[in-house]
């Protein structure tokens, strides 16, 4: 059976840093956001900043998660051991 070691590893590693890089990108996102949600008065301004925000850390965290999952993968292909016997627990 395939192990996807690199590929899990690289998922989660990417996953989280790009979600924390559009968490900090999304400062532009929620400046954006409240600018659009001004013409609604405080509420819409609130509205706009926390869904620019959240947009940033979502789209940022599916985007790292995808790139992750791929380096890790080609890691899988040429590094580590791909394959994992069950009879044996011998990995190849």
């Amino acid at each position: 059976m395939r192990r996807r070691v690199g590929e899990r590893a690289g998922c989660m590693i990417g996953g989280v840093g790009g979600a924390v890089g559009g968490a900090t990108a999304a400062a532009g996102g929620a400046s954006t956001g409240a600018a659009l949600g001004a013409f609604a008065g405080p509420l819409g301004i609130t509205v706009g900043a926390l869904g620019g925000a959240l947009l940033g850390a979502l789209f940022g965290g599916v985007s790292g998660s995808v790139a992750g999952s791929a380096a890790g993968a080609k890691l899988d292909e040429t590094l580590l051991d791909t394959y994992l016997c069950i009879d044996c627990t011998k990995t190849f």
